[in-house]
């Protein structure tokens, strides 16, 4: 009995080993990993970027036309209407500029509308 219990005690103590010095090797790279991450973010600001425009803002319009042509006891009426909407939502983006830009067009903001 008190064999088995030392070699048990003896198992705990290994395994907590090993467990100690896995967590404090995987420690230490991630923290080196996120080191060289943060040393590259801080670099990447101080280098000249060519991807930075100038954001142009623009209208979208939609034209609608419609007609009836009805024929009344042999006489032809016709009815004709039309009209345009207009919204701000368009992008256009201008080199160079100060800060980064996506464009964004009409036909993108149609599908959204409608």
């Amino acid at each position: 009995m008190k064999k088995n219990l030392i070699i048990a005690a003896g198992a705990v103590l290994v395994a907590a080993a090993v467990s100690a010095f896995v967590y404090v090797n995987n420690e230490e790279k991630g923290s080196a990993s996120l080191l060289k991450a943060n040393a590259e973010a801080l670099a990447a600001d101080e280098i000249q970027r060519d991807d930075l425009y100038q954001r142009i803002g623009e209208k979208c319009e939609i034209r609608a036309d419609a007609g009836v042509k009805l024929n009344i006891w042999g006489s032809n009426i016709e009815f004709k209407s039309g009209g345009t909407v207009s919204f701000d939502g368009a992008v256009r983006c201008v080199w160079p500029g100060s800060e980064l830009c996506e464009p964004v067009n009409c036909v993108d903001l149609y599908e959204v509308i409608f």
